[in-house]
C-alpha cells in the first residue's frame, strides 16, 4: 500500500483574517482547522477539540472539566457536588456555551482548565472535589510513588504559574489516565 500525502485546504487571506474554506471555522472562535464533517478541530492553543452538546442546565465556563452525558447522546455534564465519579472527565470546556447548545470540548493537547488554589509551571493537575474543577499539586517523581486511585486523577500538567485564588483559568497539557 502507498502512503499518500494530501494537503489541507484553506485560504488564509478573507480580509479579516478567518480562514475560508471546507476546514475552516468562521464564528469568532479560535478554532484553527475544522474537519469537515465540523465535529473535531484544532484550537488555536495547541488542543484537540470536539463539538458536544451543553447539557448541565446552566451557561458552561471556559475551563470546566466536564463528562459524557448520561441522558444524552453526543453531550456533556459536570460532575455533581459529592459525586464519586471524578475520574469520569473527558475533557475541558473551550468556549462558554448556552445551556443545550453545542460547543468545543477540548479532550486532548493544551486546554484552558479551572483551577482552585495556585498553580505553578510543572505542577501536576488533579481533579477536585468542587465539580468542573482542578488542583496543581508539585509533580511526584519515580515509579511507584503514587498510590493507582492518585494516579488515575490525574488529568494533565500546569503550563503557566497563577496565584493563589478561585476558578482561575491555567494553560494544562492535558492527557488522561
Amino acid at each position: 500500500m502507498t502512503t499518500k500525502n494530501r494537503k489541507i485546504l484553506y485560504k488564509p487571506e478573507h480580509d479579516d483574517g478567518d480562514l475560508v474554506g471546507p476546514t475552516s471555522y468562521l464564528s469568532g472562535s479560535d478554532m484553527i482547522l475544522l474537519h469537515p464533517n465540523g465535529k473535531v478541530g484544532l484550537t488555536g492553543d495547541g488542543g484537540l477539540a470536539i463539538k458536544l452538546t451543553n447539557k448541565t442546565n446552566v451557561t458552561s465556563q471556559v475551563g470546566w472539566g466536564v463528562f459524557s452525558s448520561t441522558s444524552s447522546d453526543g453531550g456533556y455534564e459536570l460532575r455533581a457536588p459529592g459525586s464519586t465519579d471524578i475520574h469520569d472527565t473527558i475533557g475541558f470546556v473551550h468556549e462558554s456555551v448556552a445551556a443545550n447548545q453545542s460547543g468545543w470540548v477540548v479532550v486532548s493537547g493544551i486546554a484552558n482548565v479551572m483551577v482552585i488554589g495556585a498553580c505553578k509551571t510543572g505542577d501536576w493537575f488533579a481533579h477536585s472535589a468542587q465539580p468542573g474543577r482542578v488542583t496543581a499539586s508539585v509533580d511526584p517523581s519515580g515509579l511507584g510513588a503514587l498510590d493507582v486511585a492518585t494516579h488515575f486523577n490525574e488529568i494533565g500538567h500546569c503550563l503557566s504559574t497563577l496565584p493563589s485564588g478561585s476558578n482561575l483559568l491555567a494553560k494544562a497539557c492535558i492527557h488522561f489516565n
